[in-house]
């Protein structure tokens, strides 16, 4: 009797936390929601939406056009097919996907640390002014920090099932994530590490499922990538726009900034040792 009594109580103090949440994320939305429709416009979002505009008239990224985003695109796209084309379609994207994400950050916290943390990261991405700026327009940002959130659960999620199909889903929604923003590229190596603080001795598991968060990348990375580039008939124009969209741009031009570092810092040393003379 004693027994049955405490776990109906646990029962009823579960509901009352899951209530907080579901309070949080409701209130999140209706602010995010709100200001989709009342705030100012963005200079990006005229550029993703006309690309998303183009991608339904049939054209294709990189062939027809230059974007950096196919990811976010097609969810854009999506959107306008519900709701028809306007600034709110576009906008509707981010608010839905940000909100998420503030559940999502609160059940990272609770399996990583209780539940008042959970609670708390839920809250302060939920109703951060910096946070929410960025959550109701339509930018790359907040709907990359999704799909990241996202698969930093599933990897949790592997690591306390040890379930291959969690390994897959969090490669494959880090290689959404990369299509959305190209910045994502740093989180396969980034992640394992930041769980490394919590989980100790399972990161060894990583290393072990790599395969599998391999292919997650691979269906929905370099597939894509590939079918763009073929869609390109490869030619250099393109593939040049396309390695810039990507960070290959970027990546050679930090390079060569790093070699003219090292060419200034070695013919400065040059200098002082023949001054002497």
């Amino acid at each position: 009797m004693e027994l049955s009594l405490i776990s109906i109580a646990k029962k009823h103090i579960n509901n009352f936390k899951l209530l907080y949440i579901y309070i949080i994320v409701f209130i999140g939305f209706i602010i995010r929601l709100y200001f989709s429709i009342v705030g100012s416009i963005n200079f990006d979002e005229g550029n993703l939406i006309y690309g998303a505009n183009l991608l339904l008239d049939g054209y294709i990224p990189y062939r027809d056009y230059i974007t950096r985003s196919p990811a976010q695109l097609i969810l854009i796209a999506t959107s306008i097919k519900i709701f028809g084309e306007s600034l709110f379609a576009g906008r509707f994207v981010t608010v839905i996907l940000s909100s998420l994400s503030i559940f999502l950050l609160y059940k990272i916290g609770v399996k990583l640390y209780d539940f008042r943390v959970g609670l708390l990261a839920a809250l302060f991405y939920s109703l951060s002014p910096f946070v929410v700026y960025t959550s109701y327009i339509v930018k790359l940002e907040p709907n990359q920090a999704f799909f990241i959130i996202a698969s930093v659960y599933a990897l949790i999620k592997g690591f306390e099932t040890n379930q291959t199909k969690y390994y897959v889903l969090n490669g494959a929604l880090i290689g959404i994530a990369i299509m959305v923003r190209r910045s994502a590229m740093i989180y396969p190596v980034l992640i394992p590490f930041i769980l490394y603080l919590a989980f100790g001795k399972k990161f060894k598991i990583i290393f072990e499922k790599g395969i599998y968060i391999a292919t997650g990348v691979f269906l929905t990375f370099i597939i894509p990538l590939l079918y763009l580039i073929f869609q390109t008939d490869v030619q250099w124009m393109n593939m040049q726009w396309m390695g810039g969209a990507f960070g290959g741009a970027e990546i050679l031009s930090l390079n060569i900034e790093v070699l003219r570092g090292v060419y200034f810092e070695i013919t400065r040393s040059w200098s002082r040792k023949f001054s002497y003379f």
